[in-house]
């Protein structure tokens, strides 16, 4: 806010020093003539009813100066009314024009109008009318400046929601922009999964998925409004030293297309308003559409990118997995071990016994060799039977071990088929950067791919690893092929 404007109840500002104008002034004014006419008309009557001769009191010069006196006081009626009564609505009317002053610009710029400034309060000076009127304009625009607040927060979440790539970082940004809103100490957001609710992102709670297993969320999952809870004794909030209890929970659902996809908790430290409760399932509708289309977004990108048979990675996400994994260890100058898993024989697989058994083959070793890897390994089906494994931070020893146990975990497996169980081996070729001196993922490829060739021309069912390569690291990240 630039420049503050001098304040309306300045004695030098206009609408404070104008009293009464306009058709008010006037209306008032001849009003205030007319009763003192009336008034003035009224004395010789009383006169008479008080004993004075009606030769007194009806004379025309005691009834002109009755008339004249009448005039005189509805006149100084005006004038006082202008200046006491007048002068109060002027301030009145004055310091609703600063108000609007101070607020116009944040309404205009959408900036937001930040709490109620005190110096837009209306002085409330007595208990009648006017400090009435004086209190009625103060909830006025505070309900405004809380109107605009509510928008700027909707405004501002949507921005939010717009920059996040995924359906974690969505509901983690949507949690922290809501909760940051209301001035809540901690918030959890819970989605469903095959009819369960599942924490999706949370802050402060010390045990936020004991909370989503309790009857309040599923109670309050299908309700139209927020529902507030007072007290609630099941909600312990991480206080970095010591641990409280919110003085209320609000439980919001958050609305998907047809049905609710999950609930918004959040706890509070006071007492929510009316106003402040619609503002917040204003923004758990817009959170829960944006998390249903992400949600429908990733299961797109994750069926896009598996293979059918198998479940794994397609060869294309499996390159660009390889491309981002190898860029990342130079970048990092960690090892990448890589593996190149070959099924031994298996046209005669599907020649023998189908192509129905050979899927099922297929699926076996996809699944005996997912279960061997590491957490943060990834697979991705290469060829109709091979398969392509990126292990970060792995070197070639590392890589070689891994390699072995796939190896062990596929020859003990007995795939049932029509007439007897079906036995299989795989050959694994191995290398790792930067021990076997790749300068790109292609050639990385490459490299793992003679030592797959090595394997199988030995023998089969065995694992050959890539030789090494005398080389020197250099920090500077060579061109990924």
């Amino acid at each position: 806010m630039t420049s503050p404007t001098p304040s309306p109840l300045d004695k030098s500002t206009n609408l404070v020093r104008a009293p009464f104008s306009g058709k008010v002034s006037l209306d008032h004014g001849i009003a205030s003539l007319i009763l003192g006419l009336l008034g003035g008309a009224l004395i010789p009557p009383l006169a008479l009813l008080l004993g004075v001769s009606a030769a007194q009191a009806l004379r025309p010069l005691f009834f002109g100066a009755c008339l004249a006196a009448g005039l005189v006081v509805g006149a100084a009626g005006w004038l006082l009314g202008r200046q006491m009564i007048g002068r109060r609505v002027s301030r009145l009317a004055a310091s609703t024009a600063w108000a609007a002053q101070v607020l116009a610009p944040a309404a205009n710029s959408g900036e937001g109008a930040g709490s109620f400034p005190q110096e837009c309060r209306l002085p409330v000076d007595s208990a009648d009318q006017f400090g009435a009127l004086a209190r009625s304009l103060n909830d006025l625009i505070g309900d405004l400046v809380e109107l605009h607040a509510v928008r700027d927060q909707l405004s501002t979440l949507a921005k939010v929601l717009l920059e996040q790539p995924g359906l974690e970082q969505l509901a983690e940004s949507g949690l922290d922009q809501i909760r940051r809103s209301v001035g809540a100490p901690a918030g959890a957001i819970f989605l469903l999964q095959d009819g369960t609710l599942r924490k999706a992102a949370s802050y402060g709670f010390i045990e936020p998925d004991r909370i989503a297993e309790s009857e309040l969320l599923a109670t309050c999952l299908n309700s139209p409004e927020a529902t507030v809870v007072p007290q609630p004794d099941e909600m312990n909030v991480d206080r970095i030293l010591a641990t409280s209890k919110p003085l209320e929970a609000v439980v919001l659902p958050l609305p998907g297309s047809s049905s609710p996809i999950g609930a918004l908790l959040l706890a509070l430290d006071q007492p929510t308003t009316a106003l402040r409760r619609r503002s917040l399932s204003d923004q758990a509708a817009t959170l829960g559409l944006a998390l249903q289309g992400a949600s429908a977004r990733d299961a797109l990108e994750q069926l896009a990118a598996q293979d059918g048979l198998t479940g794994q990675l397609n060869r294309t996400f499996g390159e660009a997995r390889l491309h981002e994994e190898y860029a990342r260890a130079v970048r990092s100058q960690v090892p990448l071990g890589v593996l190149m898993v070959d099924l031994d024989h298996f046209r005669a697989v599907n020649d023998i016994y189908g192509q129905p058994t050979g899927d099922k083959v297929l699926q076996a070793v996809a699944n005996a060799t997912a279960a061997v890897l590491r957490e943060g390994d990834s697979m991705a089906r290469f060829s109709a039977d091979e398969f392509l494994i990126l292990l970060p931070g792995a070197d070639l020893g590392d890589s070689k071990d891994v390699a072995e146990r796939i190896r062990m975990a596929v020859a003990g497996l007995e795939v049932p088929t029509d007439a007897s169980c079906l036995r299989t081996t795989v050959s694994v070729g191995a290398a790792s950067w930067p021990e076997t001196g790749a300068t790109g993922s292609a050639e990385l490829i490459r490299r793992v791919d003679e030592a797959l060739l090595s394997a199988k021309e030995g023998g089969r069912n065995r694992v050959t690893a890539a030789g090494l390569w005398p080389l020197t690291v250099s920090a500077k990240l060579p061109a990924a092929g």
